[in-house]
């Protein structure tokens, strides 16, 4: 073969070959970094949100505002345990903005609101300098939209509600052969219980706090059969004191209130946590729910999962990228 075709085709060969590599190489790195380059220093894209940027500086700003240490050019106190936590904390922000957007919510937020939260809620504020200010006032900010939102599409319930409880066999003191009789004894027993006082409820031939008596003193399911522990049997409730916390953790007594009408409502099943490594729920009590008054909202049942869906649907849409 001619030694000059043969150089020829070597380089030809190479040519194609870093030509190819460069295309692959140019593909990769846009399809990993988006639409916005990386940047330097405190203009570093750290995350995309939408068509939004989160840099270094804003993080750099979040992370002071948080752990209030060092300045909002350079926060002190970041760690392996902390450091994803301000970075999740913007990627929140956005994302609830753009969940109120979707929902067509306006959420009004004054200078006078985020100042008065930031003296509660920032311990060295009132002496702060002016950017330092600016830091914790951004941070407020997205602390009383996320709140507000909150109030806007959960909504809340005023009333009262009585529980029927056969749950006293997830008690460690109960031996595991006898839970599921026990269980099955108890449940027979509180779905009569209960079924009996929504009758005299309805028909009006007792009241709630009566009926609230009945069932603490009961022997069967009542207080005196868990000792030594204390357990809820009623809960009184409003807008003040309409969260999560109100109501028997792990269970679905929540859910069962804001699905409630005004009025009287049950027996309705209520399931609780059996075990908590695995998240499984059983049912476990029966309810009489009495909603007297409520307000707006209700379509979203538990906040914190609905903001942790969108939050996954829009990375795996690719509308979050995180580039660190």
């Amino acid at each position: 073969m001619n030694k000059k075709v043969l150089t020829l085709g070597i380089i030809i060969f190479i040519f194609l070959l870093l030509t190819t590599a460069g295309i692959f190489g140019y593909y990769y790195k846009f399809k990993k970094q988006g639409p916005f380059p990386p940047g330097e220093g405190v203009d570093k894209v750290l995350a995309t949100v939408g068509d939004e940027k989160i840099t270094q500086k804003d993080y750099n700003k979040r992370a002071f505002a948080l752990l209030e240490r060092g300045t909002p050019e350079n926060p002190e106190g970041i760690d392996e345990y902390n450091k994803d936590s301000f970075l999740d904390n913007l990627i929140e922000a956005k994302v609830l903005r753009i969940l109120a957007k979707e929902k067509n919510i306006t959420i009004d937020i004054s200078e006078e609101e985020i100042i008065n939260d930031c003296k509660t809620r920032f311990t060295n504020f009132e002496t702060a300098d002016e950017q330092a200010k600016e830091a914790f006032k951004e941070a407020s900010r997205d602390f009383l939209f996320k709140e507000k939102l909150h109030s806007e599409v959960i909504g809340w319930k005023e009333g009262k509600l009585l529980l029927y409880r056969y749950d006293r066999y997830l008690q460690v003191d109960i031996p595991e052969n006898q839970k599921e009789s026990l269980r099955n004894e108890k449940k027979e027993y509180a779905q009569k219980f209960a079924q009996q006082a929504y009758n005299r409820l309805l028909n009006k031939t007792s009241t709630y706090e009566e009926e609230k008596n009945k069932l603490l003193k009961d022997p069967i399911i009542g207080q005196p059969s868990w000792n030594p522990w204390l357990m809820t049997f009623f809960i009184e409730f409003n807008k003040e004191n309409f969260e999560e916390e109100s109501f028997v953790v792990g269970s679905t007594l929540k859910e069962k209130v804001l699905a409630s009408s005004k009025g009287l409502s049950g027996p309705l099943t209520i399931d609780v946590l059996e075990d908590e490594e695995t998240n499984k729920k059983v049912d476990g009590m029966y309810a009489i729910i009495i909603i007297d008054n409520e307000g707006r909202g209700g379509e979203v049942i538990n906040f914190e999962d609905w903001l942790y869906q969108k939050i996954q649907e829009m990375k795996e849409k690719k509308e979050i990228v995180i580039y660190i």
